[in-house]
């Protein structure tokens, strides 16, 4: 099982007393795509991927396979997954309808989490604590 790298003791700002440290997900930049982009004519969602499996094709097919199945499941367009991997950087997206972007990022970021436990990783905190089982009825 991979884990991401502990952050030593101290390597960031003291938090106030009571507060809890920022999570570390296994994805950053979750965000919707209100119009037209470089690669769907219309809305969709992306995130950028974090962690190990980031580069990974088998996480990415996992991935891909998570958000058809969850699109289906929820009686939308076929989301058209794309991974793109850029230098150091991997961005998931899918298109999705207009009007279910704030439902879709949460589904990109389901689909990210629970394909990367599926390929071994952890260390991360869950955005979404179903990404452990299946997903939500």
């Amino acid at each position: 099982m991979t884990t991401l790298p502990a952050v030593p003791p101290g390597a960031g700002p003291a938090l106030p007393a009571g507060e809890a440290p920022e999570p570390r997900h296994a994805f950053d930049d979750s965000r919707r795509l209100t119009g037209p982009s470089r690669w769907f004519a219309g809305s969709a969602v992306t995130l950028t991927a974090g962690g190990p499996q980031a580069a990974e094709p088998a996480a990415h097919q996992r991935w891909a396979a998570q958000v058809q199945a969850a699109a289906a499941a929820l009686g939308w367009p076929p989301p058209q997954p794309l991974a793109v991997v850029r230098h150091s950087e991997t961005t998931l997206s899918f298109a999705a309808p207009a009007a279910l972007l704030f439902t879709a990022t949460e589904v990109n970021e389901w689909a990210w989490e629970a394909a990367c436990r599926d390929q071994g990783m952890a260390g991360f905190d869950l955005a979404h604590p179903w990404a452990l089982g299946a997903a939500p009825a």
